[in-house]
């Protein structure tokens, strides 16, 4: 499978190349201050803060990342991700975000089925995702969790 690099660029004032990664995923908190971008193996996550350019990794033992996205304040980061060693199911984690990075995963979900297209609705209240089987043309239905508070 070829390589796929992430470009992070920033627009304004001014157009600039703040970095390019490679990765299997990405996403972009909504302020714009931290991009994650999957490892290629999908077994951690780079942070990279735009403003510094420093990055820094979140291991994520004995789990594969599929995609990442932020909710919409920014603060938290939620994952899809199944256990390394033969998946037959994935599930949504939240890494919330500390003044040190992130804090360890915590599962969101637990039906037995691989999720997909995770995001966001109504300000955060709401995680949405597509339960789906490891074939992607099956499609499925969208189910909704309250996020707790």
């Amino acid at each position: 499978r070829p390589s796929r690099s992430y470009a992070v660029v920033e627009l304004v004032p001014a157009v600039r190349e703040v970095a390019v990664m490679p990765g299997s995923a990405c996403a972009l908190a909504p302020d714009g201050s931290v991009a994650v971008i999957v490892a290629e193996d999908r077994g951690s996550m780079t942070m990279l803060d735009r403003k510094s350019g420093e990055k820094s990794v979140l291991q994520v033992e004995g789990m594969q990342i599929a995609s990442a996205t932020f909710g919409p304040s920014g603060s938290t980061l939620y994952a899809v991700a199944s256990k390394a060693n033969g998946a037959d199911r994935s599930d949504v984690y939240a890494f919330h975000r500390t003044q040190s990075g992130f804090s360890e995963a915590e599962r969101l979900t637990d039906r037995p089925e691989f999720k997909t297209n995770i995001r966001t609705a109504s300000a955060g209240r709401y995680l949405v995702y597509t339960p789906s089987t490891r074939n992607a043309q099956a499609g499925g239905r969208f189910h909704r969790f309250r996020r707790s508070r």
